[in-house]
């Protein structure tokens, strides 16, 4: 069974950023809640993956630790002098160390299989998406916009006019916008926009785009199209650009890990001087053979406590 699908069950999934939408509309919260959902998966399947490794490591580690009790609580065979019994303990011991680290490594192996399988399954949905989300524009409008006029600026020629939005996760406001009349027609113009003002029937669309900023990191930003003042037929009244202006950025904050990198040897930091330490021959015999035994036992012990 692949790592990710035992650690992901119940997960919730979050929603950072919520828009209204027309109903015609594309609607932006359905792809962000699967964008969401696969970067909280990715997330998530390298916390799995480290959890698992411990978990194997420590298992193997308890493992080792038991034969190595085994073989330093054997007595000398009764022919042995204490050189002989000594070089023998000794022998078992490196002998259950070797076997360690080739099951370590071979644990690795297996488990880096399944995680760059499941990796790989995730970043091909995500590429997917991305690729169908950047190429769409979506709208925030109605109840979700709410638009301010100011008086008309009778030296500067325009209304002050600021668009932003209401009720939602996503904070904008566009600072002061100039809504500017056609100075040909700036009786008409003057009096017909006056009246909207007047009578608030002016209503604004907000037209973004979503892009990833750095797909490694898991960051994404709302870009500005453009804003769209509408009079009360539904007409355009006025169009404002807004030169792709990032209003929002999402970005997942995750434990520092290079999606990319082999995984790493498991190993505990604190023990691996200790437990991967080679002992060294002994050369002749004394009589601290015995004790040097049991010194080379703690010092190829592999720790139980972490």
């Amino acid at each position: 069974m692949k790592i990710v699908k035992q650690f992901i069950m119940g997960l919730m999934v979050m929603t950072l950023v919520s828009f209204a939408f027309a109903q015609q509309k594309e609607n932006l919260d359905d792809y962000l809640d699967e964008i969401n959902s696969l970067i909280q998966e990715e997330v998530s399947l390298d916390a799995a993956y480290r959890k698992e490794s411990d978990e194997a490591i420590a298992t193997l580690q308890a493992e080792a630790q038991e034969k190595i009790n085994e073989v330093s609580a054997q007595e000398a065979f009764p022919w042995e002098n204490s050189y002989e019994y000594s070089q023998r303990i000794h022998s078992q011991i490196l002998a259950i160390q070797e076997q360690l680290k080739s099951d370590m490594e071979e644990k690795n192996k297996e488990l880096a299989s399944a995680y760059k399988s499941d990796k790989n399954e995730i970043a091909q949905k995500k590429a997917a998406l991305w690729n169908e989300v950047e190429q769409k524009k979506f709208h925030c409008t109605d109840d979700k916009v709410e638009v301010l006029c100011g008086a008309f600026d009778t030296h500067q020629k325009y209304w002050p006019i600021v668009v932003r939005t209401k009720d939602s996760q996503l904070t904008y406001s566009s600072g002061e916008l100039k809504l500017e009349p056609n100075m040909d027609e700036i009786e008409t113009e003057f009096y017909k926009v006056q009246d909207l003002i007047d009578n608030n029937q002016i209503a604004a669309e907000i037209n973004v785009r979503v892009q990833q900023k750095n797909p490694s990191a898991n960051t994404y930003e709302i870009c500005l199209v453009d804003i769209v003042l509408y009079d009360s037929d539904n007409e355009v009244l006025y169009t404002f650009p807004g030169y792709s202006q990032v209003i929002q950025t999402v970005d997942y904050i995750k434990d520092a890990y290079d999606p990319t990198a082999e995984p790493a040897e498991i190993s505990r930091d604190s023990d691996s001087e200790e437990n991967n330490s080679e002992a060294e021959p002994l050369e002749n015999e004394s009589s601290e053979d015995e004790e040097s035994v049991e010194e080379d036992a703690e010092s190829l012990e592999v720790a139980e406590e972490e």
